[in-house]
């Protein structure tokens, strides 16, 4: 075996341990303009509804959750404008009962419109509050003695006024599902739709998935990419202009 044989030998031997650096890639990420975020938004919607899934809106009753309802019934209306079946939409909402008096009358008067407009559009959807109950009530709680207040890092009290009802009424939601499709309540079939933008909070963007992109839909709690990639001068657009 010649020198430079042994070399090209050792050389490959030496290669089958070395860790494989992979090659860097880059994606050019392409910003969609206003029409085609709130077009891709609909569209993947759309699709959801097309493959038998049912649509549950998280509405909080600010912009952004108001924002994805609307594009919630944009969908939904389109379908029906082509002859489409669609299913009874969902809108969930959580009160507190702690909240500011103005913003739960003004809550309830937008309830009331989102009924209203439903009918128009001949949508059936069902609006579910979360709200406390007696005996999970956080101030109630502390008064009785039954629990100590919840500082610093500690959530004790979003768990028990919010997240905790939220779930038994999430839970409530899956079964009225499962019970007019005929199938046991883990089988229900539904895609819920939150809306979240990066530009929200640092905390809030460092939470959401690197590749939920401007580019394109992300389903999965379906964090639509108009609302996650705008800001809030065009989310305000929007819920102003339906």
């Amino acid at each position: 075996m010649t020198s430079a044989q042994t070399k090209l030998t050792q050389s490959i031997q030496a290669g089958l341990f070395d860790a494989a650096e992979p090659a860097p890639v880059l994606l050019q990420v392409v910003d969609l303009t206003f029409d085609e975020k709130v077009k891709a938004a609909v569209e993947a919607i759309k699709q959801q509804v097309r493959e038998g899934r049912r649509l549950v809106v998280a509405w909080s009753g600010g912009k952004d959750s108001s924002v994805t309802l609307n594009l919630a019934f944009t969908a939904l209306r389109d379908l029906i404008a082509k002859g489409h079946s669609v299913p009874a939409l969902h809108v969930i909402h959580s009160n507190t009962g702690l909240e500011n008096p103005v913003i739960e009358i003004y809550n309830k008067g937008q309830i009331r419109a989102i009924k209203a407009y439903a009918k128009t559009a001949g949508i059936e959807t069902r609006v579910w509050v979360a709200s406390p109950n007696l005996s999970n009530d956080y101030l109630v709680g502390l008064l009785s003695g039954r629990t100590i207040m919840s500082v610093g890092n500690n959530t004790k009290c979003q768990q028990m006024m919010k997240k905790s009802a939220l779930d038994r009424i999430k839970r409530q939601v899956r079964a009225w599902i499962a019970e007019k499709d005929g199938v046991k309540a883990k089988d229900a079939n539904l895609v819920s739709l939150i809306g979240t933008r990066f530009e929200e909070s640092a905390q809030r963007a460092a939470r959401m998935p690197a590749h939920c992109s401007s580019s394109r839909p992300m389903i999965k709690g379906c964090r639509f990419p108009w609302v996650n990639s705008s800001n809030a001068g065009r989310i305000w657009a929007k819920d102003a202009c339906g």
